[in-house]
């Protein structure tokens, strides 16, 4: 779709880019801004957690930097997937001669490594971003689960919305890469809110159930 398109368009001229020191300088501002939308996840999630933020103010915007950071390795990877996934199977099966069905085997372990990996960034969120006194490590927790498997079909959804019933490149040009991109990232911060609330809501039980 024109979409896809212009955020394909987008990404190759970032990497292309060979201008370091404005890309650098502009990267660093990117990574500030964003880091201020992280912090208000962070404190939707104390909220979901029904805890309140305690810790210093610098430890929380570092904590919001770092994940930020997380955030946008995450956004690399999905691109990546979606924009070069069959290109880079189609070119190791050629390269290293591994035969006609590579390209499928490709494309099912690297869509299961993807999904894994955004379950255990959903995981490191909610085991170090929330302050929640006495909160045991959990991987692979039902919130994850649960909050991936929204964010897979609303990105499945949003995918097939671009695909079919686009209407942001005819509009906007340039500019609807970038609204696409933020109702994508709407997407997944909802996400990440539901499955914190699930996970909540195991911990209540099982605190009254110790109580009890």
């Amino acid at each position: 779709s024109a979409a896809l398109e212009l955020i394909r368009g987008t990404v190759e001229e970032v990497v292309a880019e060979r201008g370091g020191g404005k890309l650098s300088l502009g990267l660093l501002a990117a990574l500030w801004a964003s880091s201020s939308g992280v912090a208000a996840l962070i404190r939707g999630l104390n909220t979901a957690f029904d805890v309140t933020e305690t810790r210093p103010w610098w430890y929380q915007r570092l904590a919001a930097l770092g994940f930020t950071l997380l955030f946008g390795l995450q956004v690399a990877v999905g691109l990546t997937g979606i924009f070069y996934g069959e290109t880079i199977g189609a070119w190791l099966a050629g390269k290293l001669d591994l035969g006609d069905y590579f390209p499928l085997v490709w494309a099912v372990t690297s869509s299961l490594a993807l999904v894994l990996f955004v379950v255990v960034t959903f995981d490191l969120l909610y085991n170090l971003a929330p302050y929640v006194d006495g909160y045991a490590w959990r991987w692979a927790s039902p919130g994850a689960v649960f909050g991936v498997s929204i964010w897979l079909a609303a990105s499945f959804g949003f995918r097939l919305y671009l695909d079919h019933f686009d209407s942001y490149g005819r509009t906007y040009g340039s500019l609807g890469t970038v609204i696409v991109l933020l109702l994508w990232f709407h997407l997944t911060g909802a996400a990440l809110l539901f499955g914190a609330e699930v996970n909540s809501e195991i911990l209540k039980a099982e605190r009254d159930s110790l109580e009890g």
